[in-house]
């Protein structure tokens, strides 16, 4: 008896092995009405290199091998044309994958982890679907004035509620997955968006040990590191950059001669930070006499666009830059992902709080220099 059972465990243990996919068929399947037409190149890129299939007869095929899995992506192009006009994301892994491409959809299956990937994207698609339906009613010409901005207040509040929707989403699609391809995709590409330093090194325990030890989670373990060393409550770290003057400054030296430092990181090609400027100057004006000193830490490449960037938005307090643009230093000892980004730092060299902007920084300043 107990060597039918060994025989028995042993033909399911290599049935099993046997059963496992040694390599991959994508069967691309374009049906009436969708924007591929025959033609079009498709282009297969993964970590290894690219392939190129012609899109023929609404159908095309793509062959290999798959040693890992891999999130990877598939492109659409014209013959004439360098830019693609679609493109699909989806884990390359051995075994059948199908995809059929929609008029208002695309669906990716056969093999397990493109089976989830395509019920999570189903579930996205639910929550933006509607924002972007009624944003498209409220842009309605035949639409009164009133209307159409009693139709984008209410596109404004689904955006709201479906931002934390999708957050919401993203953020139990990594953690039911984070020990496979998708977890470890979605958390390093996400993860320091919508995740707490405290989660994010829970998460990084969990990734699979093939994973485990690769540049993606390496940046975000040194990421968190700078994170802890620049927190509200730590002692500031300095750096030193040249003034648009070419002087050499330091940030040691503003703080020390103020109650409060502003120091805010900015650039003169970001939007956002030169329509936040006006409220940095109206801050600086209430409060300068008060104690506040602020250092703008250029991520500029061009020295002239920056100066006359400086000119143009009023700006009369500190400037420094290394015109290194996305690789400042200054900007990479603060772990700054965006712009504008701002840290307050006490006199003795405390920080106090980041990221404060508008109504809220000046509130805090408020409370900082009655």
């Amino acid at each position: 008896m107990k060597k039918l059972t060994y025989l028995l465990a042993s033909a399911a243990v290599l049935a099993a092995c046997q059963s496992q996919p040694t390599s991959y068929k994508i069967t691309g399947i374009v049906e009436e009405g969708a924007s591929i037409k025959d033609s079009t190149l498709a282009v297969l890129s993964t970590p290894s290199g690219n392939d190129t299939v012609e899109v023929m007869n609404k159908q095309f095929t793509f062959e290999g091998k798959a040693d890992t899995a891999n999130l990877v992506s598939i492109r659409f192009f014209n013959k004439d044309s360098k830019r693609p006009y679609n493109g699909v994301n989806f884990v390359l892994e051995n075994g059948n994958i199908n995809m059929t491409f929609k008029e208002d959809a695309n669906i990716i299956g056969g093999t397990a982890n493109n089976d989830k990937l395509n019920s999570f994207m189903q579930k996205n698609d639910s929550i933006s679907r509607p924002v972007q339906d009624a944003y498209m009613a409220a842009m309605d010409t035949t639409l009164s004035e009133d209307e159409r901005n009693s139709k984008m207040m209410a596109v404004r509040e689904m955006s709201r509620k479906a931002n934390e929707e999708t957050e919401a989403l993203y953020k139990a699609f990594i953690q039911e997955n984070i020990g496979n391809v998708l977890g470890y995709s979605f958390f390093t590409r996400y993860g320091s968006s919508i995740f707490s330093l405290e989660e994010r090194e829970a998460l990084i325990s969990q990734v699979a040990p093939s994973y485990a030890n690769s540049e993606a989670i390496q940046e975000m373990k040194a990421s968190i590191e700078i994170e802890k060393k620049t927190a509200v409550g730590q002692k500031f770290t300095d750096f030193a950059m040249k003034t648009p003057e070419g002087k050499d400054l330091k940030l040691s030296d503003v703080v020390a001669k103020n109650k409060v430092t502003l120091v805010d990181f900015w650039a003169s090609w970001c939007g956002p930070c030169r329509a936040e400027m006006p409220n940095v100057v109206k801050d600086y004006k209430t409060f300068k006499s008060k104690g506040l000193g602020i250092v703008g830490v250029s991520l500029d490449n061009d020295a002239e666009a920056w100066k006359k960037a400086i000119k143009d938005l009023g700006i009369t307090w500190e400037q420094m830059s290394d015109l290194k643009g996305w690789q400042c230093e200054g900007a990479k000892l603060y772990n700054v992902r965006g712009i504008p980004a701002t840290v307050l730092i006490s006199q003795d060299g405390t920080i106090i709080a980041k990221d404060l902007r508008g109504e809220d920084l000046t509130n805090k300043l408020s409370e900082l220099l009655k």
